[in-house]
């Protein structure tokens, strides 16, 4: 099947774009004439006026070929995939960071009252592979990837143990830990990685709030 926005060939069934991020239409097939294509609201057929009562043709993959799957891609970027290339051919603005990395946000830069104004989970590619292997953001309820809350259930405002469970349920290891003192008083950290070992998040809640209030990943 192509992409809707930018035409890419992407794999039927595909609910976002590989290479630009967007969320394909939902389209409907006549189960009396075949005719193909019909606007998921669409009760009747046009074509033959039978009533439509069968499942949306795209469906949600039941298990990812890989676990990385299950979280990318971001705006079209995926760790251990997405090459600075890539990245510059998305419209991402590639520049050096403070550790003399690579790095660009996930969504598309805008020019906002004549200022950049910069959305989205960060990633970096580090040890100057040109692959983005970290990503990271700092404030949930402005830079929280909408891909997530479509494809894994979770929102900025699930708690510690909705994120526990959904990293035991896809075969995660997790550890948590409690901080009473120091830099990282009064939070919860979860330490999750995948089964085969390359896939690590590392989440930080309030213990306040039992709120996601930073998030990283990285892809070996």
């Amino acid at each position: 099947m192509k992409c809707f926005k930018c035409n890419a060939e992407i794999p039927d069934g595909s609910k976002f774009c590989m290479e630009c991020g967007a969320k394909q239409e939902v389209l409907q097939k006549c189960p009396s004439c075949g005719t193909e294509g019909l606007p998921l609201e669409a009760k009747f057929c046009p074509n033959c006026g039978k009533e439509l009562k069968q499942e949306p043709t795209v469906k949600q993959p039941v298990t990812p070929a890989d676990v990385r799957d299950l979280f990318f891609p971001i705006q079209g970027i995926t760790l251990g995939k997405t090459t600075k290339a890539d990245a510059i051919r998305l419209r991402k603005v590639v520049d050096v960071n403070f550790d003399g990395d690579y790095a660009f946000q996930a969504k598309c830069e805008e020019i906002c009252d004549g200022y950049m104004s910069q959305s989205g989970p960060k990633f970096v590619l580090k040890d100057k592979s040109y692959v983005a292997n970290y990503m990271s953001f700092m404030s949930p309820k402005h830079d929280y990837p909408e891909e997530w809350t479509e494809r894994l259930g979770l929102t900025p405002d699930s708690t510690r143990s909705e994120w526990t469970a959904f990293f035991r349920k896809n075969g995660f290891s997790v550890e948590e830990t409690h901080h009473d003192s120091g830099f990282l008083r009064n939070t919860d950290i979860v330490d999750a990685t995948s089964k085969d070992g390359r896939l690590h998040f590392n989440l930080l809640f309030l213990s306040s709030t039992n709120k996601l209030g930073q998030l990283t990943a990285d892809y070996q």
